[in-house]
């Protein structure tokens, strides 16, 4: 049984395939949306824990969907994570000024990632380990 739901959002499908093995060995659950659009529609009915967003998902990008996510009272003070397959000074920028709690680099993602999860869902008020 999963505790925590993390909802993934990019148009990559093996990528976010791997995003929730990963993240799913740590015994939480992964909701996936191919699409901003798609990732919208899921909210009204689920209220992940936090929000895994790839930069260059299909339809509305993944800045305008943090912002969005951080105008909604439902959804305001959810963690979120950007990541993006470029790690430049100005992908940080822009990736930390729509509201992300951490952008990330795709390269070696995964024990990095996993930490990150484990660190935003604590200072959120979540206190179980993962």
């Amino acid at each position: 049984m999963f505790n925590k739901a993390v909802m993934a959002v990019g148009d990559d499908v093996d990528e976010m395939e791997h995003l929730a093995a990963l993240l799913r060995q740590e015994g939480l659950a992964v909701l996936k949306a191919h699409d901003a659009e798609r990732a919208l529609h899921l909210i009204k009915s689920l209220k992940p824990d936090l929000f895994l967003l790839d930069v260059w998902a299909n339809g509305l990008n993944s800045y305008d969907l943090c912002r969005w996510l951080r105008t909604n009272r439902h959804t305001a003070n959810t963690p979120v994570i950007i990541l993006s397959a470029f790690n430049t000074p100005h992908a940080r920028r822009d990736a930390l000024a729509s509201g992300a709690d951490l952008f990330l680099p795709k390269a070696n993602l995964s024990t990095e990632l996993l930490r990150a999860v484990q660190d935003l869902l604590e200072r959120n008020g979540h206190t179980q380990t993962v």
